[in-house]
């Protein structure tokens, strides 16, 4: 069959429970009762099945859509995105390898479309714990010692806006967090930090570099797609709860 469960090492042992993942070419419903058939058996907690989007109707699978992805791929120009900078917020590094928390509250906000607080099951406190660590891996260098963490500042001097990218061990750009408070979603944010990223690739040689973003983050997607950045697939994001966890979204734990 296609999408044999396989697991997920980091995500088990960090999230505390079973996750397994199975990866589809060609979905349909019965390749996806085999497959939770057989991470049952397992001893999985949560299958997460990939499929290409729109493959299968979600009512008629076992489990919950909890994101539909898109992933562009940058143009091998490189373009820099000629955009005006007039009005746009000032950018500042973020050099400190330690993370403040109003750093680390913005890096939870940067989670908050994803599947893991989309999805009504997901333990809250594992959902912001994954980003928070997501942005501490980036910080302290420990994914990569070529990092790009630009921030904006308020009036207190604390961050209201920050983007974190980094470059892999192959050399290719891996753009990471972006996030800004709520209330300064339109500060241009996004757009200054994307251009600084641009000139950043150029400046350290990268020919290579992918975004994943929710296809429900319109904004985002439109700014990608202004600067020439090609959608290279479109895939939706099935989450199988076969043994729930504690910490659901619906237990007193804040969101």
């Amino acid at each position: 069959m296609t999408g044999t469960p396989r697991r997920l090492d980091w995500d088990s042992d960090f999230f505390g429970f079973e996750v397994a993942e199975s990866v589809f070419d060609h979905a349909q419903p019965t390749d996806v009762e085999a497959a939770v058939a057989t991470a049952r058996e397992q001893g999985a907690a949560l299958l997460v099945c990939r499929m290409p989007a729109g493959a299968v109707d979600p009512a008629s699978l076992p489990g919950v859509l909890a994101d539909t992805r898109h992933i562009y791929a940058m143009p091998p120009t490189r373009p820099v995105p000629d955009w005006p900078v007039d009005g746009l917020p000032g950018l500042e590094p973020y050099a400190a390898r330690v993370m403040a928390p109003d750093l680390a509250r913005l890096a939870v906000q940067s989670g908050r479309q994803s599947r893991f607080f989309r999805d009504p099951d997901f333990p809250r406190p594992a959902a912001r714990a994954l980003y928070t660590r997501w942005m501490e891996r980036i910080v302290t260098r420990e994914l990569s010692e070529r990092v790009l963490v630009l921030v904006a500042r308020g009036g207190d001097g604390c961050c209201t806006a920050m983007g974190a990218t980094y470059l892999g061990t192959d050399g290719h750009g891996q753009p990471s967090l972006m996030a800004a408070l709520p209330g300064r979603a339109n500060s241009g944010f996004g757009r200054a930090y994307f251009r600084a990223m641009m000139m950043w690739f150029h400046d350290e040689g990268v020919t290579e570099a992918r975004i994943r973003t929710q296809a429900r983050a319109g904004a985002a997607c439109n700014l990608y797609e202004r600067a020439g950045w090609v959608l290279e697939r479109r895939e939706d994001i099935v989450h199988v709860w076969l043994d729930r966890p504690a910490g659901r979204a619906g237990s007193k734990d804040p969101a």
